[in-house]
Formats: structure tokens, C-alpha cells, sequence
């Protein structure tokens, strides 16, 4: 059974496009947009959390 998934996450591993798995920096920069509104979204519904109890 295990062998089995080996084999065939292998497979779809293998057939993804080598542009989609290499790094930009465009990819770096929209990663880092995306970790800075993460943040400050979680920051803001902590506060609001916070000042109610």
C-alpha cells in the first residue's frame, strides 16, 4: 500500500512543469505580501478578541 503512493505521488512530482517549481522573484515578493497581510489580519482579529474579554 505504501509502496503504491510512493509511486504515485512520484508520478504527479515528475509531471509538474520545471517553471511552476523554480523560484522567482516576483514569487518571493508576492509570498512575503501574502505573510505580511496574514499577520496583520490575525493582529487585527486578536486586538478585537482581546478587548472583548
Amino acid at each position: 500500500m505504501i509502496l503504491f503512493f510512493y509511486h504515485f505521488f512520484s508520478n504527479i512530482i515528475r509531471k509538474i512543469p520545471r517553471d511552476l517549481t523554480e523560484a522567482s522573484l516576483s514569487g518571493a515578493g508576492l509570498s512575503l505580501v501574502a505573510a505580511v497581510s496574514m499577520l496583520f489580519l490575525f493582529g487585527m482579529v486578536g486586538s478585537s478578541h482581546f478587548l472583548l474579554v
